[in-house]
């Protein structure tokens, strides 16, 4: 092989080696874009329940029994025998390792959660302070 050709046969080397990069660099690209498209796809779709169910949680009429937030509400203010103020609940939750996927935080789920179902399931007694309508304290 003279010259010319082996340089030939490297130049196709290396014009190999580089298109091999931009074939990955477009995989890479592609595993991104679907990435993006799946969540795209799933913005329209109904969330996944908040928490996992936790075992023996109180039967309170309305409650719904599918491990939501409200399971856990229900169980502290249960727990608690009265009335108790946002935060602590709250905090309560934290204790017991309850997180919350939501962007504003658990304290703002736990807020919402107590504003929802006041009128069926929670009693407002005053501002930042519930009781289950069952309770009498």
């Amino acid at each position: 092989m003279n010259d010319t050709q082996e340089q030939i046969l490297i130049d196709i080397q290396n014009e190999v080696r580089q298109q091999e990069e931009k074939v990955q660099e477009l995989r890479n690209k592609l595993s991104r874009e679907e990435d993006f498209l799946k969540r795209l796809k799933g913005l329209g779709k109904p969330k996944q329940p908040l928490l996992p169910m936790k075992e023996n949680v109180p039967t309170t009429p309305n409650v719904p029994q599918d491990g939501t937030i409200i399971e856990h509400i229900v169980e502290v203010l249960t727990e608690n025998g009265g009335s108790m103020h946002v935060k602590d609940i709250t905090e309560k939750l934290r204790t017991q390792g309850i997180t919350s996927d939501a962007q504003l935080g658990l304290s703002a789920t736990v807020a919402n959660a107590l504003f929802r179902r006041r009128n069926d399931l929670f009693q407002r007694v005053r501002r930042g302070l519930y009781r289950l309508r069952t309770q009498s304290g």
